[in-house]
């Protein structure tokens, strides 16, 4: 965790077990608490007006008082920005129609074989950001060939070739390891893709 704050990243999922020990590495990793923005997600068990605001605040709890002073508000002093994940246009209509609600962002998977752009162009126009999972594909753009051989055309790994592409595609990336040296790696994507080779990935893999 603390190699991921190092290197610019802070994400975390209810899921993932690991609340204790990210509000232990927010202290111990030195990075100073306004530059930290946390995501944490809502899960169906959750749901619930009673539900949605106590998962927050379980969320927030945190080892460090500090931490849990200054997470921002914005609903219940609770949380500064709301985002769903894997909303699809008609369910951001649905959102913004019934609830008068449009969220800051939007997470849903995203890489050379899976390409939503309709989506991605409607979450520009509505101020959404699109936040990008599975930027590897879950391993599967890894080995193959067309990436491979992007990877020695830039002389850059698989896995910061896909990142690259995801950023250039305007898309916020969330790439995961829990391997430090991995971490630093797929931060390290300087590089400039010519997009045309990896977005034509999409129509081979149909």
């Amino acid at each position: 965790v603390i190699s991921s704050f190092m290197e610019g990243q802070k994400y975390t999922a209810k899921r993932y077990g690991c609340k204790e020990a990210l509000g232990k590495a927010v202290v111990d990793s030195g990075v100073p608490r306004e530059e930290l923005w946390l995501t944490t997600k809502l899960w169906p068990g959750d749901y619930g007006y009673q539900s949605a605001k106590q998962a927050c605040r379980d969320s927030c709890a945190s080892p460090s008082r500090d931490v849990e002073s200054n997470v921002p508000s914005l609903v219940a002093s609770l949380c500064h920005a709301i985002g769903v994940s894997n909303f699809r246009i008609h369910h951001l209509n649905e959102l913004k129609d019934r609830g008068g609600i449009v969220p800051h962002v939007n997470q849903v998977e995203f890489h050379p074989f899976q390409q939503p752009l309709e989506l991605v162009e409607y979450c520009r126009k509505e101020n959404i950001v699109f936040e990008g999972y599975c930027p590897l594909a879950k391993g599967q753009a890894l080995t193959h060939p067309s990436i491979m051989e992007l990877a020695q055309k830039y002389g850059h790994s698989e896995s910061q070739i896909c990142i690259r592409w995801s950023i250039q595609n305007g898309v916020v990336t969330i790439p995961k390891s829990t391997k430090p040296e991995r971490v630093h790696e797929n931060c390290q994507v300087s590089l400039f893709l010519d997009l045309k080779a990896a977005n034509s990935r999409q129509k081979e893999n149909k």
